[in-house]
């Protein structure tokens, strides 16, 4: 999706971004209950750990003051318990193959493949390996 907003940092793109995707997974929550299939807690992801914190509510800053209403529609979404923004690694990041160069070719690679489910792969962070692993105690380490 382009954006059609001039954004002032990359924070506030992501942001953009984030709210973006709600949207789009606010119509096929609905849709999806409408044809019969109701749908639980979507996990959306994100490699900007400042827009992630905005987007749970846990950070404010008055830099973001411009884009609070954004922010407050991510936020939203999520205590309404429709989705969820997890930390994704930079290197794990199907989008930068639509955004960025990607380098080197073999990292190119990776990204082409999941992103064509040759390499069907599912991405789980630190904290979620380690609670799937029962060692949720060592979370916060």
């Amino acid at each position: 999706l382009k954006q059609r907003v001039v954004t002032t940092s990359t924070t506030h793109s992501e942001m953009i971004a984030l709210s973006a995707g709600a949207r789009e997974l606010y119509w096929a929550t609905d849709f999806m209950a409408e044809m019969g299939y109701e749908q639980g807690t979507i996990r959306m992801m994100g490699d900007n750990q400042s827009a992630n914190l905005q987007a749970t509510g846990d950070y404010k800053s008055s830099k973001s003051d411009h884009y609070r209403r954004v922010q407050f529609y991510v936020e939203d979404g999520i205590n309404q318990g429709l989705m969820w923004v997890d930390k994704v690694d930079t290197k794990d990041n199907i989008a930068d193959i639509g955004t960025k160069q990607v380098k080197p070719i073999d990292q190119f690679v990776k990204l082409r493949n999941i992103a064509h489910g040759t390499t069907p792969i599912v991405y789980m962070n630190k904290t979620v390996q380690k609670i799937l692993d029962g060692k949720h105690d060592d979370v916060n380490s």
